[in-house]
């Protein structure tokens, strides 16, 4: 898994590379053949708007048609010749024309701005006879803007006017875009789509890596925890075994103590790994009952006698609090509190110094805290001492026992009886736990 969770990193990314690129050069290649229409509908759009001009009587702009096939009548025919000798700039004002124009474009499917002007083309310099606003600014910026020249003259057999309609269309880059918005936005949405499933593909693999780097060091443990009581059993055994250790009875019975501390051990080692597994198929059920969280906590206590004693502990307990009745399962309570003096025990490198005080607060609460003297833990180590299995000292390092399944119980337990915990801890000055329960009514 190690080997083949860079290549399939390194695989996808370069798939979305390339399905970026990809979308990228067809967007580009789109925006040219979009510009390229736009020219074309430009250029149908210019004979549209000669034939309106030049054949138009321009009063009422009533078009008259410019082919003069079979069926027009010598009447139409002579009123064509007619108008298309009229110049153009007297038969139309700038905002007729603008009206023609824009209605041809409509047809056409051309929705942009535009500019115009009607050129007289007689005299050495052409002079401006009808102008939109902006058309000067437009005929100079010819890098951003498509300029047409209609030259406003009848089909060949006739006079020329003179005159020269100029129509200016943006073609800027903005505009393309604009055009093909659509488009480019759909091509972002699924691009997008493709790295966020990249990411969560990449997640998912980063988690089960990190499940099977857990579970590997959980089966680590698990041998470790259960193969140390075996072999003192099996000691114990084969001591009890001996024919000199039978003939004296007095013997027997420490070596049976060690049988029986071992057998408990694995016990508790078996009930945490169940316990668990009842949590995450959320089978667990409590027996809620009031009780006194004074009386739970000495009891708590008591069953640490031997280990405090073992280790020299010094145990102090400043039980303040005056209102102490909670609703809670007392198994699970005793259970809970008896992880975190564990732990205070475990992670307290020489004689172990743990405080348990409780008090009220205002909101009807009581605070249970453990804390202790002992290595303490960074800002990273909190932020995840909470999720089942995980250890500080991972891997197959049994200098602290345990299956890192401890204070993910006590979460369990806290949550499910609606409380809160919180956890103060600085590297070798210590940690704090504290229990917010809700007291019974």
């Amino acid at each position: 898994m190690k080997r083949l969770f860079p290549i399939i990193v390194i695989l996808i990314t370069i798939s979305l590379l390339g399905i970026i690129y990809i979308q990228t050069s067809w967007i580009k290649n789109a925006a040219l053949i979009k510009k390229e229409e736009m020219r074309q509908k430009l250029v149908e759009a210019t004979d549209a708007i000669r034939n309106q001009l030049v054949h138009s009587s321009g009063s009422g702009l009533t078009v008259l048609s410019a082919h003069h096939d079979e069926d027009s009548s010598p009447w139409q025919m002579l009123a064509n010749r007619f108008n298309s000798q009229i110049p153009v700039s007297e038969k139309f004002t700038a905002d007729e024309i603008s009206a023609v124009i824009h209605q041809v474009f409509e047809e056409k499917g051309l929705h942009t701005p535009y500019e115009f002007a009607v050129i007289s083309n007689i005299g050495m310099f052409p002079s401006y006879l009808i102008r939109s606003p902006h058309i000067l600014q437009t005929i100079q910026d010819t890098l951003n803007n498509i300029q047409c020249l209609i030259q406003l003259s009848d089909a060949p057999g006739f006079l020329p006017t003179g005159e020269t309609l100029v129509i200016t269309v943006p073609v800027t880059q903005v505009s393309i875009v604009r055009s093909m918005g659509w488009m480019i936005a759909g091509s972002v949405l699924f691009t997008l789509i493709i790295i966020a499933a990249f990411a969560l593909t990449v997640y998912a693999l980063l988690r089960q890596k990190k499940i099977s780097e857990i579970k590997s060091d959980l089966i680590n443990n698990i041998s470790h925890e259960l193969k140390t009581p075996l072999t003192n059993i099996n000691l114990a055994m084969a001591t009890i075994c001996n024919e000199k250790v039978l003939a004296d009875p007095e013997k027997i019975k420490p070596i049976a103590n060690v049988i029986l501390e071992e057998s408990r051990r694995m016990e508790q080692h078996i009930e945490s790994v169940l316990e668990s597994s009842a949590l995450d198929r959320h089978e667990l059920k409590l027996n809620l009952q009031p009780h006194d969280a004074h009386e739970l906590i000495q009891k708590t206590l008591n069953g640490f006698a031997l280990q405090f004693q073992s280790r020299n502990a010094e145990v102090h307990t400043y039980l303040q609090a005056t209102r102490t009745t909670i609703l809670a399962d007392e198994n699970h309570f005793i259970h809970m509190l008896s992880n975190l003096i564990d732990n205070a025990l475990k992670y307290s490198k020489e004689k172990p110094f743990i405080t348990i005080q409780t008090r009220n607060t205002s909101k009807n609460q009581i605070i249970i805290s453990v804390s202790d003297k002992g290595v303490g833990m960074n800002r990273q180590t909190q932020r995840h001492i909470f999720e089942k299995f995980y250890r500080a000292h991972s891997g197959n390092v049994h200098n602290v026992k345990g299956f890192g399944l401890g204070l993910s119980y006590v979460k369990s337990i806290v949550d499910a009886l609606g409380w809160k915990i919180k956890v103060e801890s600085a590297p070798g000055k210590g940690s704090r736990f504290d229990i917010l329960c809700t007291l019974s009514s």
